[in-house]
């Protein structure tokens, strides 16, 4: 996943960078650095940023009820 999805993704969800590496359980330097593309998420976080992005897919899909 590029730096930029990955925010997007944060973004997506509503969630700050805090937010977003307590869900992931890592901390916000780590999520800092992702966005920033100073690290490269490793295959084990890429594969939790992927269940990720397809649980707020899914959201997507979901319309309000009225």
């Amino acid at each position: 996943m590029k730096p930029i999805e990955i925010k997007q993704l944060r973004q997506k969800l509503g969630l700050t960078q805090t937010q977003f590496a307590l869900a992931l359980g890592c901390k916000k330097g780590t999520i800092e650095n992702y966005e920033q593309a100073k690290r490269k998420p490793s295959e084990v976080f890429e594969a939790r940023l992927g269940k990720l992005a397809k649980k707020a897919a899914k959201l997507d899909k979901v319309k309000p009820v009225e």
